[in-house]
């Protein structure tokens, strides 16, 4: 189909479905697939596409759980790669078994170009968060407050357009979303409850560890770490976790791994860490305790901690 002196077309993937890409009707990748169609080498190749498609998609939220799952004992890899696949492949599966289920989806309109047009902003959001590791610290909030402001601007511009009320509530919906997630990143809504006062812990600390007469709460995290924020923003500000720390005169000591440091690499690898997320809790001489590693609960932390108080007791 010829549209604006474009070509369209679609690339079939196993299950079914299509993904439109659109090339000038002078690239030679164009003919490199009308050549390969009705091959048996076309539908490796329509894989490999669809992969390198997807990647920037699934890649910022898949990347920490399989960097999570490699850390963990060969039964927990299986269950979560698993789990992976069957959840992917359910939802389709279902639809096979039940075709009459397809008559109850809404139907494309309006509402779902608005959609897709919020995901260039959600993959703009992902830039932004890998960016900001190998950008000076001072750009970081400046950069989110535009991007903020640039997506309610769209939305604005998009209700003022808007033609059709799927339309003006998918814009609305996701105005809010931008909302609600601008809001809790911003810290605004947090207490003195929820909030560690992190002190960095740079290579010239790591000797007096032991000499700290305190417990001691130690995170290796890095900027390009998203399973780190998410700890960050869930577990760490969790207010028994805060007490936790008040209660046993713990301090929390964070390790800035977002440039490679041999020497607190090192330091990770002593306490058995692999890879981010980790955290490992210590006694008051500087004795591990309890490590932490990938994602982990409250409680779990919360636990930990409670021993430092009782091996300080005994």
């Amino acid at each position: 189909m010829l549209r604006h002196g474009r070509y369209d077309f679609s690339i079939p993937f196993a299950h079914g479905t299509t993904c439109t890409a659109r090339l000038s009707l002078h690239q030679q990748f164009h003919l490199a697939l009308v050549t390969l169609r009705g091959r048996r080498l076309f539908e490796p190749f329509s894989g490999l596409v669809s992969a390198l498609l997807s990647t920037p998609c699934t890649g910022p939220l898949l990347g920490g759980v399989l960097v999570f799952a490699l850390t963990q004992p060969l039964v927990n890899i299986l269950v979560i790669f698993v789990a992976i696949g069957l959840g992917l492949a359910a939802p389709y599966v279902v639809l096979i078994l039940r075709p009459s289920l397809l008559k109850r989806l809404p139907r494309a309109g309006a509402w779902t170009t608005v959609i897709q047009h919020s995901f260039g902003w959600l993959l703009l959001a992902a830039a932004l968060f890998y960016a900001q590791s190998v950008l000076p610290a001072a750009w970081g909030t400046p950069l989110w407050i535009a991007l903020l402001v640039a997506v309610l601007g769209w939305v604005t511009i998009t209700l003022w357009r808007a033609t059709e009320r799927s339309a003006r509530t998918a814009a609305l919906f996701v105005g809010a979303t931008a909302a609600v997630l601008g809001y809790f990143g911003s810290g605004l809504g947090q207490s003195a409850e929820t909030v560690i006062a992190w002190q960095p812990l740079r290579v010239a600390d790591v000797a007096a560890l032991s000499t700290l007469g305190r417990p001691a709460l130690v995170e290796f995290t890095a900027d390009w770490c998203i399973n780190c924020k998410v700890l960050e923003k869930t577990v760490y500000q969790d207010r028994e976790v805060v007490s936790a720390l008040k209660r046993t005169g713990t301090i929390p000591l964070q390790v800035d791994l977002t440039r490679p440091d041999p020497a607190l690499e090192h330091l990770l690898a002593l306490h058995g860490g692999v890879g981010l997320p980790f955290a490992v809790v210590l006694d008051h001489k500087g004795r591990e305790v309890q490590t932490l590693s990938g994602l982990f609960t409250s409680t779990s932390l919360v636990q930990a901690l409670n021993k430092t108080a009782t091996q300080e007791d005994s």
